[in-house]
């Protein structure tokens, strides 16, 4: 628990310096890649952060990057790679940190499942 808790604290650290200057955190929710291209369950961090300084959470959804990069692999190889923005995702009708991993995560596998046809 007092791991997590630096952790939470340490990005909320950065998000004070960067943010008012208008930067940007990128942050991957899942904190790995997975082996199969499916999402993972989401590490809360990012959404603490969100809500603690209320700013949105822009989702991307990568897709073929397990085939360019296979997990184990030292180097990537040639693939195509797609890459969807989705629209921001404001934290000010979300209640926790959990509810609002979840509702990104839920975008993101619609999005997946939308491409799912993309050679992979």
């Amino acid at each position: 628990r007092a791991k997590h808790e630096s952790a939470i604290e340490a990005l909320n650290r950065l998000a004070g310096e960067i943010l008012p200057q208008g930067g940007a955190l990128a942050i991957a929710p899942e904190g790995t890649r997975s082996w199969n291209g499916e999402l993972k369950n989401f590490k809360l961090g990012a959404f603490y952060v969100a809500l603690r300084h209320q700013v949105e959470i822009v989702p991307m959804v990568i897709i073929g990057a397990g085939a360019a990069w296979p997990k184990g692999k030292l180097f990537p190889k040639r693939h195509l790679i797609k890459v969807i923005i989705l629209p921001p995702v404001y934290p000010r009708e979300i209640c926790s940190p959990h509810e609002f991993a979840e509702l990104v995560r839920g975008l993101m596998g619609l999005e997946l499942a939308r491409h799912s046809h993309f050679s992979s």
